[in-house]
């Protein structure tokens, strides 16, 4: 997907589950009865990545490729564990 849509920053991670997210979806978290949900991550809301964030055209395709629009989640891990 990053060679077909050039986004250098197309990364798996988990997010928190919200009511929108269908049951088959939510996986274990890592406590006892968490569960999280993994997403293909485009970019985040830190201002550092905001130089690298993909342009219109890039998401435009990737929405294509994958048959959805982007959205926005809140991270499964707590800021305290970013580096």
């Amino acid at each position: 997907m990053k060679a077909l849509t050039g986004i250098k920053t197309l990364d798996m991670e988990t997010a928190l589950v919200d009511p929108t997210v269908p049951d088959d979806t939510a996986i274990p978290g890592y406590e006892d009865g968490e569960r999280m949900v993994p997403i293909i991550s485009i970019c985040t809301n830190e201002r550092e990545s905001y130089q690298r964030r993909p342009s219109q055209a890039q998401v435009d395709q990737l929405s294509q490729i994958l048959g959805k629009q982007p959205r926005w989640w809140i991270d499964y891990d707590p800021p305290s564990t970013y580096y």
